[in-house]
C-alpha cells in the first residue's frame, strides 16, 4: 500500500486531541482521577501507538516536521503511561516537573518550526507549551492551582488539535483547503 499521497496527519491530530483532552479533563478536575485507566488505554493506543505510525508515514513523504512532531508526542503518550503506571514510585515532584518543562522547551521548539504551516497547529504548539509549563510549576510548587489551570489550558489544546485534524480531513476529503 502506497501512503505518499495519503494524509495521515489528521489521524494523529485526533489521537492527540483525544488522549490530552481526556487527562486534561482529570487535571482539571471535571472528572475523577480515578478514571486513569481510561487515559492510559487511549494513550498507549490512540495517542502513543497511532502517533508514532501516523509519523513514520510522514517519513517516506519527505515531512520532517510531522515526522519528528508525531513521532515525538507518541513517545510522548507511551513515556508517560510507562512512568504513571509502571516507574512513578519513588519519583520526586522534582522530576516530575523537569520532565514536563522538557516537553514544554521542545513543544516551543516545534512551535517556531510550526510558524511556516499550519496556523492551527501553531496554535496547538503554543497552547500546549503553556500547558506544559503550568504544569511543571504544578509539580514544583504542589500547589493544585497550577495543576488545574494546565488542565483547562489542556483542554483548550485539545480542542484546538481536534480542530487542526478536523479540518485537514474534511478538506483532504473535499480536496479543499479550510485552514
Amino acid at each position: 500500500m502506497n501512503f505518499k499521497n495519503t494524509n495521515v496527519g489528521p489521524l494523529g491530530l485526533f489521537g492527540f486531541a483525544f488522549t490530552t483532552f481526556l487527562l486534561s479533563a482529570i487535571n482539571a478536575e471535571w472528572i475523577s482521577s480515578s478514571s486513569m485507566g481510561v487515559v492510559l488505554a487511549l494513550a498507549v493506543i490512540f495517542g502513543g501507538i497511532v502517533q508514532l505510525l501516523v509519523g513514520f508515514f510522514e517519513y517516506p513523504k519527505g515531512n520532517t516536521f510531522g515526522f519528528v512532531v508525531f513521532s515525538t508526542y507518541g513517545a510522548f503518550w507511551i513515556s508517560y503511561v510507562l512512568l504513571t503506571h509502571f516507574f512513578g514510585d519513588g519519583v520526586t515532584a522534582g522530576g516530575i516537573g523537569t520532565y514536563l518543562i522538557l516537553w514544554a522547551i521542545l513543544s516551543l521548539t516545534y512551535f517556531i518550526g510550526s510558524l511556516k504551516g499550519s496556523k492551527a497547529v501553531a496554535l496547538v504548539l503554543i497552547i500546549l507549551t503553556i500547558t506544559f509549563v503550568l504544569l511543571a510549576i504544578g509539580a514544583w510548587t504542589g500547589i493544585n492551582g497550577w495543576n488545574v489551570t494546565g488542565g483547562y489550558f489542556g483542554l483548550v489544546t485539545a480542542v484546538v488539535a481536534f480542530y487542526a485534524g478536523a479540518s485537514s480531513f474534511i478538506a483532504s476529503c473535499y480536496k479543499k483547503e479550510i485552514a
